[in-house]
């Protein structure tokens, strides 16, 4: 709290930046200090040209529709709409899918769909629900088919079906999309998407970049959707977590990415591991905020 206010954040993103310190801010309820921090960045939101989730206009929108619904402050919600208009004119004239890998929750335009989907629950207005369903064909528009029948994210010469950059990010959305309006196109991807998240050998734990993103996506389609053969991967992901772990101080850790130190951080290390945990014992549980259009805030001790 002192650091937010002797060095406060250069940049408004939601992952690295302004917007992600004043949400945990508010959780604590340091309402008044969240407040502060949002208005002394609020002149930098008019300057980003970044759609996505991490750094750019969906988290900053998603986290300001959220804080909106948690207080009832119209102005934060007047906030998020705006943004959605600017996303929905920056989708309109969006270049087309590279051979560089981008599309999934923090870096795609999945990201951008979340908030369309929440401003829709905000709202009523059923064409944000169009607008989410465009933004995630965008997406589908960076997998490609695998010779397993799966639909990842093109890579180059790879393909990618993680929870930043990847497939399973894709996925979560959809799911969320799905709820509201179960005829779009997109749940013809459902099974090449579901498909992708099966892989027995996956090299990283991490939750962004590894198994536990995985497991956490296979849980949400469990929940939508269960069937005894996704039950089945579901626990084989969880045993396979096993082959990671490390001992650590008689305790139980593991390797960040790359594999080379222990982490304990929500992206990459234990802590992401025991969210991925959590939403496969209890279904349908917010691995990441946002995911759940049910703002909740913890007791503050």
């Amino acid at each position: 709290m002192n650091s937010a206010r002797r060095d406060p954040p250069r940049r408004p993103g939601f992952y690295d930046g302004a917007h992600g310190i004043a949400h945990v801010l508010d959780e604590f309820e340091y309402h008044e200090l969240a407040d502060v921090l949002l208005a002394q960045i609020a002149p930098m939101i008019g300057t980003i040209s970044d759609h996505s989730l991490r750094s750019g206009l969906a988290g900053v929108g998603l986290n300001l529709l959220h804080l909106s619904r948690l207080r009832n402050q119209p102005h934060y919600s007047e906030m998020a709409t705006d943004i959605g208009d600017r996303l929905i004119n920056a989708l309109s004239t969006a270049p087309p899918p590279s051979s560089r890998a981008r599309a999934g929750l923090l870096h795609g335009w999945s990201g951008p769909a979340l908030l369309f989907v929440r401003l829709y629950e905000h709202t009523g207005d059923p064409s944000w629900l169009n607008h989410a369903d465009k933004a995630l064909r965008r997406d589908l528009a960076e997998c490609v088919r695998t010779p397993d029948g799966s639909l990842q994210v093109r890579d180059g010469l790879r393909t990618l079906p993680y929870l930043e950059i990847g497939s399973a990010g894709i996925t979560l959305v959809t799911l969320e999309l799905l709820r509201h309006r179960p005829q779009s196109p997109c749940v013809a991807a459902m099974p090449g998407l579901r498909r992708g998240l099966l892989s027995e050998f996956v090299i990283q734990p991490g939750l962004m970049l590894g198994r536990a993103g995985l497991i956490a996506a296979l849980a949400a389609i469990q929940h939508w959707q269960p069937t005894a053969h996704t039950e089945q991967i579901l626990h084989r992901h969880l045993h396979r977590l096993a082959w990671h772990a490390v001992a650590f101080r008689e305790h139980i850790a593991f390797p960040g990415n790359q594999l080379r130190r222990l982490s304990m951080d929500v992206t990459t290390g234990s802590a992401g591991i025991l969210l991925a945990l959590s939403t496969a014992a209890h279904g349908h549980h917010p691995v990441l905020p946002f995911l759940t259009n049910q703002p909740t805030r913890p007791t503050r001790s």
